[in-house]
């Protein structure tokens, strides 16, 4: 379901940003997101000099 489906259905719950782009699926007694979010990272290389 949508946030929005899901906000109708579960007023109490709250939706971050993301979440509220995503997919929202109630399985018993929990409700799963499924969404995308950009995480960034660093990576370290080595630099290999030949003389």
């Amino acid at each position: 379901m949508t946030a929005e489906e899901a906000a109708a259905k579960y007023p109490n719950l709250q939706f971050s940003k993301d979440e509220q782009q995503g997919t929202l699926f109630a399985v018993g007694d929990s409700i799963i997101s499924i969404y995308t979010k950009t995480e960034y990272y660093s990576k370290n290389v080595a630099i290999l000099n030949h003389l």
